[in-house]
């Protein structure tokens, strides 16, 4: 079998690193490059392009069967008809790895026309669609498809030839030494005190009360902030900043963000950065995921249905958002009741499960089977 991955980049090169929108151009939320990035090493290929310059009449003649790392593609916004068509057009088989879905709430997803088609075409073109975890199977259910194998997310078999593993536990640092990441409220107005602005201003402030990195995936702002392209003067940047960091002192805001701001264009230097610490504690799954692969222990703060199902489908440990807004954070105490005998048992038969995914949709594979 030829595989054809339909995805973008894994890593952003060295030569983009100068700005963020070079380097977010690649990447897009920087979390896909972990994503992706797994499903590279793991599918061998010899041909690969984002899914938007897909053509079909010329695949059909250079490949076997279509591979797709898809992430969160299930969204009442998004309409994948084109790209349904396209992948009839090619006569190929296709294989769906990580669909998700995702809602602030457990509600059912209202999906338009187009994706449902597109879940029908690659329901047909393969023995099952691999999906994140139990609410994108009802969502997908929902839409009369059956062949539905809930199996996580590809990026936790990055090592290939084992599983995950916590292996690190136990520290004599005092305060624990500590990543962190958020999810902002897509609208930053620091008087709408809702959820999402609760839990992003307190993990921010907490971050700055104990000089604590915080890895960026998606914030812009923050991102040029802290690699000195914009301002920090500037009256736009200054809202941004007042937003997660109100009512401190601003000279004291701007070293914290240019000091402990971080982002990364490939996986490599993220699980790097993340063992060289104690805990990672954050709303981003693939921060949460960069660490777990370093051995290092990381607890995911469950705020959505993306975070609440990959936790219960991986083992991940977890702690609500909720008991992060009420009480004091307190990462010594997250770090001892955190169950990582779960995780590193239930990462076996993980890892082992995607192997009988890939093997059952004759998709050839790198990864080796572990006891």
């Amino acid at each position: 079998m030829r595989p054809f991955l339909m995805s973008r980049k894994s890593a952003v090169p060295h030569e983009l690193h100068k700005n963020v929108d070079e380097i977010f151009a690649v990447g897009g939320n920087l979390g896909n490059l972990m994503f992706l990035s797994s499903m590279e090493r793991i599918v061998p290929h010899e041909q690969s392009c984002h899914r938007a310059t897909f053509n079909p009449n010329t695949i059909k003649e250079q490949a076997d069967i279509i591979v797709i790392p898809a992430a969160n593609w299930l969204a009442e916004s998004r309409d994948l008809g084109d790209l349904a068509n396209r992948i009839e057009m090619s006569g190929l088989p296709c294989v769906v790895f990580g669909l998700g879905a995702q809602s602030l709430e457990a509600k059912k997803l209202k999906l338009r026309p187009g994706t449902e088609r597109f879940l029908k075409v690659i329901s047909e073109r393969s023995h099952s669609i691999s999906v994140r975890g139990d609410f994108t199977a009802e969502v997908i259910a929902s839409c009369g498809i059956d062949n539905i194998t809930v199996t996580g997310c590809p990026s936790l078999l990055w090592h290939l030839d084992r599983s995950a593993e916590i292996v690190r536990r136990e520290t004599h640092r005092d305060p624990v030494k500590t990543i962190l990441s958020i999810t902002p409220p897509g609208k930053l107005n620091p008087n709408i005190n809702n959820f999402r602005t609760q839990l992003s201003r307190k993990l921010c402030q907490f971050g700055f009360e104990n000089n604590f990195p915080i890895v960026l995936q998606t914030e812009i702002e923050l991102m040029k902030a802290a690699k000195g392209e914009v301002s920090l003067d500037d009256k736009e940047t200054r809202k941004v900043l007042d937003f997660f960091w109100g009512g401190l002192s601003s000279t004291d805001v701007d070293r914290h963000v240019t000091n402990n701001l971080r982002l990364f264009g490939n996986p490599t230097d993220w699980m790097v950065f993340s063992s060289n610490h104690d805990l990672v504690l954050g709303t981003r799954l693939h921060g949460v995921i960069a660490s777990l692969l370093s051995g290092t222990p990381a607890v995911l703060i469950g705020h959505d249905t993306r975070t609440l199902e990959m936790s219960r489908q991986a083992g991940i440990p977890m702690i609500k958002a909720e008991d992060i807004i009420k009480n004091d954070i307190s990462p010594q105490n997250i770090l001892e009741e955190a169950d990582f005998d779960h995780f590193n048992k239930r990462q076996k038969s993980y890892f082992n499960d995607f192997i009988d995914f890939f093997e059952t949709n004759k998709v050839p594979h790198k990864l080796k089977r572990i006891q």
